[in-house]
Formats: structure tokens, C-alpha cells, sequence
């Protein structure tokens, strides 16, 4: 039945505008092949008249010559005007017809990503994360710039699509000032990454899922190492660049061998941090002059992770 719904979803999302086109295909005659020859006809027929011209003895007929070329440069001008505006008019309802149409297909990639997001995420063994490592850093204004790089495993199915997701807890800006970058690492450097970011906004947070399109799908027990970069105008005005706690938690919903986030404020005051891990496995922290590294470490995998950083009140 969902799949049903979908599918009446999508194809409604797929009916297009057609008036772009149709104007488009009313100026069509304008450009065609009969049209560009009317076009021609005036310029040939100026230059025959020019041509005999010198043998026009009779002053009637030389008067009649230059009548007729006088017509045929006011044609000229007139189907000139007409070409060029066909050619304008339809360039410029096309391009908007288009432009339409990708408006279209991104919405309808956009819903086919979280159709699929839905029906994985429920399934720890989908994939499994190796390795989750993230740094943070804040500036005094409360802006971030978010560094995540994971390296994720494939199960026992191809997997075509992989996502995350950021949330902020501070005011909330519009999702096109925040500047989001998906890449693929290897050992040769890193290479873009297709993907769909989409918002939500409910509970006073803003959250940030990305929908994330390898360029193959991964075989089962392939390895891929992604980057994800969020650059979050005032991410944390609210809470760490005015000296509060910033809370943060990750529930991963499969397994994950290795998590470590680092995050820095640019403060003479030393920050502090209080994690708990949802698996049983240890948490450590690490303090620098105005920095806080938490790690988990342990055996098993590790479940899920909250906690908050805060600077140290004097």
C-alpha cells in the first residue's frame, strides 16, 4: 500500500507544465526553414535589382527598381525583427520550462532518496560504520564549520545509498546558508559525491540529513570512506559561544568499531565534557587550551553516545 501511495506521489510529481512549451511551439514557426527562406528571399532580390540596375534605360522603370528595393529593405527589416524575437521568445520559455523540470526531478530524487533511507534504516546490517571521526570548531560568533569523515561496510546486499545527519541547536537560520560538501576519500585524494540534503525543523532544533549516492553501488564487505562538511552559520551562538553547554548525542542504529570528535572553541577558558556511552564501553576525554577530544573505545560495538561540552564556569 505505501509503495502504491508512493508511486501516485511520484507520478503526480512528474506531471509537467506544458505552457512554457507550448509558447514555445507557437513562435516555432518564426525560426522554421520556410521562415528563414522568406527571410532570404528580400536579399536576393535587392541584390538582382542592384545588379540590373545599369541596364534600367527607361526612367519609370529605374523608379519602379528602386520602389521595389525600398519594399524589399522594409521586409527585410520587418522579418529580421521577427526571426530574432522568435529566436529570444524561445530560448527564454524554454529555458524557464527546464529550469521547471529540474525543479521536478530534484524533488522527486529527494523522495525517492528518503523512500529508501526509510526502508535500510531500520536495518542494522545494512552497513556497519568502521571508523567515525569528526571535528568541530566553532568561532566566538557561534559559527561552525562540521568535518566528518566515516568509513562505512557493506552487508550482505549491494547498498546504493548511505546518509547522516547534523543537528543545531541554536537559531534558526535558512538551510541555503548552510553550506554542505559530500567527498569520497582514497588514498588518491578525495572526489565529489552526489546527494540530497533535506531539512527538519520540528522540536526548537534544526537537523540536517543527508541522502548520500555512491558513484557504484557497494558490494557486500566493500569499504568506503566519506567526508562530510557542514559550514553552519551560528551553530552554537546559543549555547557555547555564550559560555552555555552544547548537547550533543549520536544514536549510529548499527554497529560502530570507532567514534572520536574533537571540538574547539577559540577561548582562553578550558572547555569540559560529559559523555556517556549507550554500550557499555569506555569514554574518554582529552583537554587542550580550548579544545575537548572525546573517544570511545572498547571490544563491542558501540550503540549510541550523548553527553554535552561546556566552557568551565569561573
Amino acid at each position: 500500500m505505501k509503495l502504491k501511495k508512493l508511486n501516485r506521489s511520484l507520478a503526480k510529481a512528474l506531471v509537467r507544465d506544458e505552457s512554457d512549451y507550448s509558447i514555445a511551439k507557437m513562435v516555432e514557426p518564426l525560426i522554421s526553414n520556410k521562415a528563414l527562406l522568406a527571410f532570404f528571399v528580400p536579399v536576393a532580390l535587392i541584390t538582382v535589382l542592384q545588379i540590373l540596375q545599369p541596364f534600367l534605360v527607361d526612367e519609370s522603370a529605374r523608379e519602379i527598381g528602386f520602389a521595389i528595393i525600398g519594399w524589399a529593405f522594409a521586409l527585410w527589416y520587418v522579418l529580421a525583427f521577427l526571426v530574432v524575437t522568435g529566436l529570444v521568445a524561445r530560448w527564454f520559455f524554454l529555458h524557464r520550462a527546464a529550469a521547471k523540470e529540474i525543479v521536478v526531478l530534484a524533488e522527486v530524487s529527494r523522495r525517492l532518496g528518503s523512500a529508501l533511507v526509510r526502508s535500510h534504516r531500520s536495518d542494522p546490517s545494512y552497513f556497519e560504520i568502521v571508523s567515525w571521526d569528526e571535528n568541530i570548531k566553532v568561532d566566538k560568533r557561534g559559527n561552525a564549520v562540521i568535518d566528518r569523515i566515516v568509513c562505512v561496510k557493506a552487508g550482505a546486499r549491494p547498498v546504493s545509498i548511505l546518509w547522516s545527519a547534523c543537528i543545531s541547536f541554536g537559531p534558526q537560520v535558512l538551510p541555503e546558508q548552510v553550506g554542505i560538501q559530500a567527498f569520497r576519500k582514497t588514498s588518491r585524494g578525495e572526489s565529489p559525491l552526489s546527494f540530497d540534503p533535506t531539512w527538519d525543523d520540528t522540536g526548537g532544533k534544526l537537523r540536517s540529513d543527508i541522502h548520500i549516492y555512491p558513484t557504484d553501488d557497494l558490494q557486500s564487505g566493500e569499504e568506503l570512506t566519506i567526508r562530510l562538511q557542514w559550514k553552519w552559520p551560528l551553530y552554537a551562538s546559543q549555547t557555547l559561544a555564550k559560555g552555555e553547554l552544547e548537547p550533543f548525542r549520536y544514536d549510529f542504529n548499527r554497529p560502530c568499531h570507532a567514534f572520536r570528535v574533537r571540538v574547539a572553541v577559540p577561548s582562553a577558558r578550558r572547555l569540559e565534557a560529559i559523555f556517556k556511552e549507550g554500550g557499555g564501553q569506555s569514554v574518554d576525554v582529552t583537554y587542550g587550551k580550548s579544545t575537548v577530544e572525546i573517544s570511545v573505545s572498547g571490544s563491542g560495538p558501540i550503540k549510541s553516545l550523548s553527553g554535552h561540552v561546556a566552557p568551565v564556569k569561573k
